[in-house]
Order: C-alpha cells, then structure tokens, then sequence
C-alpha cells in the first residue's frame, strides 16, 4: 500500500510539503539520490538499511531517519521483513534550526532504545499524514497541522537532544517610562 499527497501550507519558518505512508516490497529501494527538503521518515514495521556519508545503519520497527536537502542518500527495505514507513516533507526557514536541536541532524537516524522513546514522536507523525489526509487545506486545518509540525520538532529535540547544540539566550529588552 503506498498514500503520497502534496500539503503546501504556504508558511516560511516550518512547512509541510508532502507527507506518505508505504508498506514496502520486499528489496526496496530508494535513491541514490539528493533531495531539496527534509524528509522525515519513521519505521512502523520491519527493517531494512539506511545508508548515509558512507555508512550503513540497519533499522527496524521504531527508529526513524532523515534525508537532508542536498544530500546523497540510499535506503533499501529487507528481503524477509520489508519496513513500513510513514514519511513528511518538511521545509521552511526555521526547519535546519529545529532539526537541529536534536542528534537527528548530525547522524540522520534516531534508534529507539532505553534513553530514546520514539512512541509519542512516532504517534504524532502517523497522525500528521492520517489528518493532513482526510482534511482538505483550508486555513483551520493548516493551522492544525503547523501546531503539529511545531509539537514534533519538540518531541524530537526531547528524546534526543543535540549535546552539540548550544542554546544561547537572548536577553529580554525592557522598555522604560521616563515619565513614571
């Protein structure tokens, strides 16, 4: 089974370009090939492996993997139990920012373990492409769908955040009345 559907939300920091789900055949494959967007992927069912800057990372039920714009990826389903996958195009000025508050930028997998709990991530993704499939885009249902987007980046700086990422706050301006 394979749903593919195109969502342009129309928004600049955090968009939803496309989004899927696909029980794959046994063997298949994607790519090599670069994208010109995120591509957010996670694994309902199976296994199969990710290939990514010259290493192979074997992934199952749980674990999720990103294609990066202009970036050389290659995935292939396994032969005996063929992955499931949910998927979702993402663009907008602010996504490299949000993605990168998680490990998921700098590796492009996340693994399900003891310390990364994927359920709830995994569950808001499957109810992205479930929602964003039986509502048209009118303007309510993209509001949903960017507050989802949002949630999502949230989930995936939780349950795997980037040591690397440093968070540097600003300074909160106070504005004065000289006449008080």
């Amino acid at each position: 089974m394979l749903v593919f559907s195109e969502y342009q939300t129309g928004t600049i920091d955090l968009s939803l370009s496309f989004y899927g789900y696909e029980e794959c055949t046994p063997n298949y494959s994607f790519g090599p090939a670069i994208r010109d967007t995120y591509v957010l992927h996670y694994i309902s069912k199976g296994q199969g492996k990710f290939h990514y800057k010259g290493k192979i990372v074997d992934l199952k039920e749980g674990d999720f993997f990103l294609l990066k714009p202009e970036e050389l990826t290659f995935y292939q389903a396994d032969s005996k139990e063929p992955w499931a996958y949910y998927w979702l195009g993402i663009t907008g000025g602010k996504a490299p920012d949000y993605f990168a508050l998680s490990q998921i930028f700098d590796q492009a997998y996340l693994i399900q373990s003891e310390t990364c709990h994927t359920q709830n991530t995994a569950k808001l993704i499957s109810d992205i492409v479930r929602f964003a499939q039986i509502t048209k885009s009118n303007e309510l249902a993209q509001l949903h769908i960017m507050g989802q987007l949002h949630e999502l980046m949230f989930h995936l700086g939780t349950i795997a955040p980037n040591q690397k990422k440093k968070i540097f706050h600003q300074p909160t301006n106070s504005i004065l009345n000289a006449n008080d």
